[in-house]
């Protein structure tokens, strides 16, 4: 069944949980991003201090990982949903507008995206699998740095 998978050894998704393949179950959280003003010092100390906060309740964990991933940004739909508010007098010149400018990020940018932030958690690994060999392997290897360590 996840013989023709290529890219990943993902198995299963809920919520935002993620299974692997080899049993390991992460949890995946997206971290807002924040616009601060250069000039505000008090902005900028407290959001680092709630960045060191949330990262010394994730010491625990081990292993957490922050992604950064563009992700697509739909501007055409966007456009429509402005589109609706428009004025029946003005609506055929901000139509002409919106259009030259998504003729204009579709030339400069190609398709435009924003990044998005997010936590990997490593949750719990009881090396079980869909593949046995796989978990025999992942297990020896994790005693054996054990036992090294």
């Amino acid at each position: 069944m996840f013989k023709n998978r290529k890219y990943n050894d993902i198995i299963a998704f809920h919520k935002n949980l993620m299974l692997k393949e080899n049993g390991q179950v992460y949890a995946m959280f997206e971290v807002p991003a924040m616009n601060l003003s250069r000039t505000d010092e008090q902005a900028k100390e407290t959001a680092k201090a709630i960045q060191h906060s949330a990262f010394l309740e994730l010491i625990p964990y081990h292993n957490g990982e922050i992604l950064t991933l563009p992700m697509n940004l739909d501007v055409f739909s966007r456009y429509q949903v402005l589109s609706d508010d428009l004025a029946d007098d003005t609506r055929e010149v901000a139509e002409y507008m919106f259009d030259g400018t998504l003729d204009l990020f579709a030339e400069e940018m190609g398709a435009p995206y924003e990044y998005r932030y997010f936590m990997v958690i490593p949750l719990k690994n009881n090396f079980i699998s869909t593949n046995l060999i796989k978990t025999i392997k992942t297990t020896f290897e994790q005693l054996k740095e054990q036992a090294m360590g």
